[in-house]
Parts: structure tokens; C-alpha cells; sequence
């Protein structure tokens, strides 16, 4: 497929907004935050008032590297996480200083922290040497990106944009030492440093690229002032993330799970958000065909509620963020977008979080309960997916899909051959799915896994 901003000469030079400009959801009427939405994650902040931040010691990071375990690093990590979403988004529409104090104690311990890269992504970061179970990323040495170092400092970013007051009112250094971090975590390695996940040496890439370029974006947004180096890093950002849409099938299709469009094809529309926000709609690549074609693989490989055909990696159940995918289907004209996310709306979707696309979803009410129509004659031509199902209403009658294709495909698990069958929503015969992620999970013995 071609480079979309190569192909329509689109640079952000002449394009970018002023960072004094620049205004986040710029196509929105109502700011106001959806109040069931915001009354759970207040409720949350509450909690962790009183909880104690998550220890993350070296014995934790290196478990990894003597057993293959990865959770018992991931898991408090994700807490600390979780902890500065939940009292960002409060104390930012609150604005009483209640969440303050402790929004700046998980700042500070998400600082402190030697590197922001998992410990299953220690390759990604340029100077580890042999012994990647100890982060060497001290001194003069370049940090790494990953998708989680990546994720934390758009979070970090986020939390800046929305508390910088509340903060600055404990201490300035805050705002100082925040603004330091994530020039040497993102900007700095991002600008001198090639990795694989972005295609530069003419690789092909998956959902690291659209997911790690959409937080550098974020981060670049809400906290880059300087106009040459906000304009460096967008021109970068575009033109690797042409790198995603070259090696993407002209049919749609995610070859790694509809599972992870969230993080692929998902990740790469909230990019063009975002740079739509930050030109004030002056680059706005959301007719071109392949643009609505990633957004309606989602759909077309849904079975029925929160039913999935799950080849590649992906869970038999889950609900897609109905949100983002109705305004896909604004954004490209795409009637059946639009109804299918608000269907999974319906459901209860909609990510949350501390992220352009988490604070964008609750903003977004939801809708009423609707009952999308499917297509009952489904076929992939460069994924090899067929569908076909007896009804259009997608929770009658018979359903069955095939996987054909070949299995060097991003995050494949033997999918070739698979057969899946459903009757009335309900499996009949099923694809084993996905298990937790451990140090084989993406290893040369991947396919020794039974599933």
C-alpha cells in the first residue's frame, strides 16, 4: 500500500499549530465529562488515597530472566499506572487539591524508576549489553522505547497537561523534573536512536509502530513548547508512521488479531486524531480508503456482542472500544462503524484511561442499546479469512469462518486451517485462543505452546 502522507505531500511544516494554539479535541462542542464515568474513577482515586505505592525492586525485574515470569514485575507496575490515571483524572475535574499530594508521590516513584522499559522488552533499549537483567540505562547512555516506556510518558505527559497547577503548588521542581524525564525517556532516544519497531531500516513493522508513535505524539502535544523541535518530532512521527499503512493488506485486515487492532490499526486513527488536533484539521487523511478498510476489519470479524473470531492473538470474548469506533465511522463515512461501535458501547466499552483516546472517551455519553447489522458473506483476500454467517442478524442462525494464509504473520499462533463454527452467537467449535504471556511466549519455541 502507499505512504499516505508521502503520497498526498502532507509534512506537518506550514501545518503544526503553536503549541500556545494548539487545543486538544479542537472538533468538540461539550467538554463535559460523561458523571457515571468520572464518579467510578473519582471512587478509584479515593482508594488509592490511602494505599501504599506498589515497591518495583531489582529481584522483581530480574525474575523474568531466571524463570521466564513476567507478571510479578507487570502487575504493581500497572499499578503504579493505574494509580496516576485515577488521581489525575480526579483531582484535574475536581480541581480541589484533595488527590495532589499523592498524584506527586507516584510522579516521583514513576521517576525514580531506572527505566520505563519492561524487562520482556530489555532488547529495544540501544546499549544493554549481555546482561540485560540489570536496566544500564545510567549516565551518558540512551534510554530505550518500548510500548510501556512509551505508554508512561504520554500518561506522564497527560498528567502535566492536566495538573500542572495543582502541582506546581507543591513544589515547581515537579514540573522541572517531569519535563527533564521525558526528554531523556522519549524525545532525546526517539531523535537519536533507530529502532526496529519503526521501520527506518526498511523492515517491516506491527502495532509497536501506530502504538508507540501515537504516545510520542501525545507526549509532543501537551509538552513540547520549543516550535523547531515540536515540528521535528511531528515530521519524524508521520513519516514512520507511513512506514505502518506500506506494509498494511489493501483489504484491511490485521494479521495480528482483532484483539490487537486496539493497538494497530485502532492506534494509527487515534494518530491521525491527534494530528488533526494539532493542525487545527489541516491534515486530515480520514477519506482515503485504506483508512475506512483498517476501521471495518473490526466489525467484519466480529460474530456477535463481544464474540470474536479470534485467529492471530486475540480472546474469544472481549468488547471493542465502541467509542473510538463510532467516530472511525464519522470521521471516514462508514454507516456500519458507526452502528457497531455503538452497539459495544451498549455493552459497556469504552477505554478509559489517561491517554488522548482514554480522556476523549469520556467525554463521549453513552448511547443506546442498537443491534448492528452483519454482512453474511465476509472474505479477506490478502488476510485469507472467510466468514459467512445464515443471518444478517448476527445473534440468529449459523455462523462459520476459516483461516488460510500462512503463519510468519505477527503475533500468528498455527492459525492455518483453523475453523471456527457458532450457532445463535454461541461457539460450536473454537480457536484455542491465546495464554498468558511468559518468556516463550515469543520465542523461537513459540509453536511448542499447545494453544
Amino acid at each position: 500500500m502507499p505512504k499516505i502522507f508521502e503520497e498526498r505531500k502532507i509534512k506537518a511544516k506550514g501545518n503544526l499549530l503553536p503549541f500556545e494554539d494548539f487545543v486538544l479535541y479542537h472538533d468538540l462542542k461539550e467538554r463535559k465529562p460523561d458523571p457515571e464515568k468520572l464518579a467510578t474513577i473519582t471512587a478509584r482515586a479515593e482508594r488509592y488515597l490511602t494505599e501504599e505505592i506498589p515497591i518495583l525492586p531489582l529481584s522483581l525485574y530480574r525474575e523474568y530472566f531466571v524463570n521466564g515470569n513476567r507478571s510479578d514485575f507487570e502487575n504493581p507496575r500497572a499499578k503504579r499506572r493505574g494509580m496516576l490515571e485515577a488521581l489525575a483524572i480526579a483531582e484535574h475535574y475536581e480541581g480541589k487539591g484533595r488527590f495532589a499530594e499523592k498524584l506527586a508521590d507516584v510522579l516521583w516513584a514513576i521517576f525514580e524508576e531506572s527505566s520505563w522499559v519492561i524487562h520482556a522488552h530489555a532488547v529495544h533499549v540501544p546499549v544493554y549489553g549481555a546482561d540485560q537483567s540489570v536496566p544500564t540505562t545510567f549516565g551518558e547512555r540512551l534510554h530505550g522505547i518500548d510500548l510501556c516506556s512509551a505508554d508512561t510518558a504520554s500518561r506522564v505527559a497527560m498528567a502535566w497537561y492536566l495538573c500542572h497547577d495543582a502541582l506546581d503548588a507543591i513544589s515547581p521542581t515537579i514540573g522541572e523534573r517531569l519535563l527533564y524525564e521525558l526528554n531523556e525517556r522519549a524525545v532525546k532516544p526517539y531523535l537519536n536512536a533507530v529502532f526496529g519497531w519503526s521501520g527506518e531500516r526498511g523492515n517491516r513493522v506491527n502495532n509497536w509502530n501506530p502504538y508507540v508513535h501515537l504516545h510520542l505524539l501525545t507526549v509532543t502535544a501537551l509538552v513540547v513548547k520549543d516550535p523547531y523541535l515540536r515540528e521535528h518530532m511531528t515530521e519524524k512521527i508521520m513519516t514512520l508512521l507511513d512506514n505502518f499503512v506500506k506494509f498494511y493488506s489493501p483489504d484491511g485486515g490485521c494479521d495480528e488479531g482483532p484483539g490487537y487492532f486496539d493497538m494497530a490499526g485502532g492506534c494509527y486513527f487515534d494518530c491521525l486524531e491527534l494530528l488533526d488536533d494539532m493542525t487545527g484539521g489541516k491534515v486530515n487523511v480520514f477519506d482515503h480508503p485504506l483508512v475506512r478498510a483498517i476501521g471495518e476489519y473490526e466489525v467484519k470479524f466480529n460474530i456477535a456482542g463481544d464474540r470474536f473470531i479470534n485467529f492471530a492473538d486475540c480472546a474469544a470474548r472481549f468488547i471493542a472500544d465502541g467509542a473510538r469506533l463510532v467516530r472511525f465511522g464519522e470521521r471516514t463515512g462508514s454507516e456500519i462503524l458507526v452502528s457497531f461501535g455503538e452497539s459495544q458501547m451498549a455493552l459497556g466499552s469504552s477505554r478509559g484511561g489517561l491517554s488522548y483516546r482514554g480522556l476523549r472517551n469520556l467525554l463521549t455519553p453513552t448511547p443506546e442499546k442498537t443491534t448492528p447489522k452483519a454482512a453474511t458473506k465476509i472474505w479477506f483476500p490478502d488476510l485469507k479469512v472467510m466468514a459467512a454467517r445464515e443471518s444478517s442478524d448476527p445473534a440468529h442462525g449459523m455462523f462459520v469462518a476459516m483461516k488460510g494464509g500462512n503463519n510468519n504473520e505477527s503475533h500468528n499462533h498455527n492459525d492455518i486451517g483453523n475453523i471456527i463454527v457458532y450457532h445463535d452467537g454461541n461457539p460450536v467449535l473454537i480457536d484455542s485462543g491465546v495464554g498468558t504471556y511468559t518468556k516463550q511466549t515469543f520465542s523461537s519455541r513459540r509453536y511448542e505452546l499447545w494453544y
